[in-house]
């Protein structure tokens, strides 16, 4: 990942059972803040152009291990200790906001997931501040989500089983119309399960008795 760098700025130092240390924020020129702990970061001036690699969040912050490669050189770094005086507010909410936008970016870039702590984070952040949150990263749907299998009619009747009992009574579809049209007094027309799904509770129990007598005489 490659930024250009607007100022740079050591913030801490110290000393460990590595020698010493020290913590440099680097500020992009979209106000975006990165730390860092590669001293070579201090002395990268305005306009430079760097490869960070993959940059790390954590708990909103943004940090990369080193400086890959300097892409362009800037001007001449005026390094800074972090000793100097500030408004600490103004500097809070600064942070917050490169924060914010930072994670923005890498959520569009599609190397965020939506549902991560800190993208919420930042929606929600954005939604308070008036401001319209980013579509999310667009995914190609999947084809069985725009073309839903179809799904069987519903029926009051098992299927499988009036099928059966029709094959075993030697019944034609027709036949079986024309008995539900002279015993229960309904229209038989069309199609078998349609006429059935008309049938009220009665006429139902009516015709399935009837089948089940058939086929016991039958042998089934």
């Amino acid at each position: 990942m490659e930024i250009e760098v607007k100022a740079s700025q050591v913030l801490k130092t110290g000393t460990n059972k590595s020698g010493e240390w020290e913590l440099i924020k680097v500020t992009s020129q979209d106000g975006t803040e990165y730390t860092t702990f590669d001293k070579k970061a201090k002395k990268l001036g305005s306009g430079a152009v760097i490869d960070i690699g993959e940059p790390v969040i954590k708990e909103g912050k943004i940090s990369f291990k080193e400086v890959v490669k300097v892409v362009k050189e800037g001007q001449a770094a005026a390094v800074s200790s972090g000793s100097y005086q500030a408004d600490p507010i103004k500097m809070a909410s600064e942070e917050r906001r490169s924060r914010m936008h930072a994670i923005k970016d890498l959520w569009v870039a599609g190397k965020l997931d939506e549902k991560t702590p800190e993208v919420i984070k930042m929606r929600k952040w954005l939604m308070e501040g008036q401001v319209s949150p980013p579509a999310a990263p667009k995914k190609t749907e999947p084809i069985e989500d725009i073309f839903p299998e179809e799904t069987e009619a519903k029926s009051n009747i098992d299927t499988d089983w009036l099928k059966e009992t029709l094959d075993l009574i030697h019944w034609k579809e027709t036949t079986v119309l024309s008995w539900i049209k002279a015993n229960l007094k309904i229209e038989a027309t069309g199609k078998l399960l349609d006429v059935c799904n008309k049938m009220s509770a009665e006429q139902l129990e009516q015709f399935v008795a009837k089948l089940r007598d058939m086929r016991d005489a039958a042998g089934g």
